[in-house]
């Protein structure tokens, strides 16, 4: 193995509010875990960066190991997550709205290990 070819994701502990790089195509973005999932697979959304405001898109989609082509060492607090859902929405989520109480119980998990 050549120094410029990276190694393989083969297990990684994850959190709530990780943030990734995926590359796909050769195109890069930056994704957020928003639901840890079970066995292999877990939930992350869209994460952008528009006019110095975090945005959150909350439609989330289910993923695995081999889409996370890097983490970037920076994770979001439950805080950050809603207020760049309110960003994406125009509007504030109500701390009753389930998917605040979704996010909120799944903020709470412990971390897990992705195999």
């Amino acid at each position: 193995m050549t120094p410029e070819k990276e190694k393989e994701i083969c297990s990684v502990k994850i959190h709530f509010g990780d943030i990734f790089e995926n590359l796909k195509d050769g195109q890069t973005t930056l994704r957020v875990i928003l639901h840890l999932g079970k066995e292999d697979l877990f939930e992350s959304s869209l994460l952008e960066k528009r006019n110095e405001k975090l945005i959150v898109n909350p439609q989330a989609g289910t993923t695995d190991i081999s889409k996370i082509h890097r983490f970037t060492g920076e994770r979001l607090t439950l805080e950050q997550v809603i207020e760049g859902l309110n960003n994406y929405l125009g509007k504030s989520l109500g701390e009753s709205s389930p998917l605040v109480l979704l996010l909120t119980e799944e903020s709470k998990k412990p971390s897990r290990l992705l195999k």
